[in-house]
């Protein structure tokens, strides 16, 4: 069974990561043809259903139209959700339990969440 030190081992050795807290990564994930998007990497939760991670990437700040637009595209994605922040930003997350944790499948979702926020970005610049 996973756990999220062992996630976060995966992530610092894999990707370049920043530390924000012990419990928050952030990441730039980079594309072909020199795109980057950033990412964050989170433990959610520790409570009776234990730790989850988040991975989660910015789309930006979205006009009502807009974002009635990346609820309807977020539809029909595998993994995805829209979360929106205080600031008004939204971003595009994806939430897992640790303990079924893969490293394949973790690459897989930090890859298809940061290239979904990414193109969501470019469709609705802020």
């Amino acid at each position: 069974m996973a756990s999220w030190k062992q996630i976060r081992k995966h992530v610092e050795s894999k990707y370049s990561a920043t530390v924000a807290s012990e419990t928050l990564l952030s990441l730039i994930v980079s594309f072909p043809g020199g795109d980057i998007q950033l990412a964050f990497v989170g433990l959610e939760g520790n409570d009776d259903s234990g730790e989850w991670v988040e991975i989660s990437s910015p789309i930006g700040r979205l006009t009502p139209k807009q974002l009635a637009q990346a609820v309807i595209a977020v539809n029909s994605r595998i993994c995805g959700a829209l979360r929106g922040l205080d600031d008004g930003n939204v971003l595009l997350s994806h939430s897992f339990p640790a303990a079924v944790f893969s490293p394949k499948d973790f690459d897989w979702a930090l890859r298809a969440i940061t290239a979904t926020a990414r193109s969501m970005a470019s469709d609705n610049p802020s």
